[in-house]
């Protein structure tokens, strides 16, 4: 059992890190996005306790697998989102283009999701 199984999003969290684990390859390094980098920071500040601990726990089972630090990092913040915003689910199933218009407009979910969502999308239309 894991801290974040009962939360709203729990299965989501459980996809993020099962992408982490089969795709440690994939551009970790490639999710540096300036202008939203501060809003990153607040998002991550706002997070409640219970949300960090879920978040930290998932960062640290990616940490465990293959996938460095970045892969640790972007996990991390998309598991953050994912426990502490119910509806972080519904930009994770969303159009990319959705969440980063979000991303822009200052949704904290949705900038923590932004960087595993764009490597989850250019991963899966690799060839």
């Amino acid at each position: 059992m894991n801290s974040w199984d009962d939360l709203p999003n729990g299965k989501r969290i459980d996809e993020v890190l099962e992408f982490v684990r089969c795709n440690p390859n994939a551009p970790w390094d490639a999710t540096q996005d300036e202008p939203l980098d501060l809003a990153r920071t607040t998002a991550r500040d706002a997070a409640g306790l219970t949300a960090w601990d879920a978040a930290g726990a998932a960062a640290g089972v990616a940490v465990r697998g293959e996938a460095g630090v970045e892969a640790a990092i972007v996990a991390q913040d998309a598991a953050l989102a994912l426990a502490d915003y119910d509806y972080a689910g519904e930009l994770y199933d969303a159009e990319l283009d959705v969440v980063e218009l979000a991303a822009h407009a200052g949704d904290p979910a949705a900038v923590l999701l932004l960087p595993m969502l764009k490597i989850i999308k250019h991963t899966k239309e690799k060839p």
